[in-house]
């Protein structure tokens, strides 16, 4: 198939240099090179763009199993308490 590329000229001669040392043409080199980066990049799973309304901080969890993803509503609750609690008796203790 044939494609017209704007590409960077410093990427054209490297690619016709290297095509010229190894005997092969332009094209293959070029297709080579674009395969090779195409396989080193792993694809990352697209995400919806999020918008936080809220002013408490959100974090997102790639860890499906993790621990806050099967704790009550109740327990998560408890939790965010007793970090708070902790982050006070720190403060406190810091001014003393």
């Amino acid at each position: 198939m044939k494609t017209t590329l704007d590409l960077p000229e410093s990427l054209v001669r490297e690619m016709k240099l290297r095509a010229a040392q190894e005997g092969r043409k332009l094209k293959d080199v070029a297709a080579e090179v674009f395969q090779r980066g195409l396989n080193a990049q792993s694809p990352r799973p697209r995400r919806r763009p999020f918008r936080q309304t809220l002013d408490t901080p959100i974090f997102v969890c790639e860890d499906a199993n993790a621990a806050a993803t099967s704790m009550s509503v109740e327990q998560l609750l408890q939790l965010e308490q007793q970090a708070q609690h902790e982050e006070d008796l720190k403060r406190v203790s810091g001014s003393l």
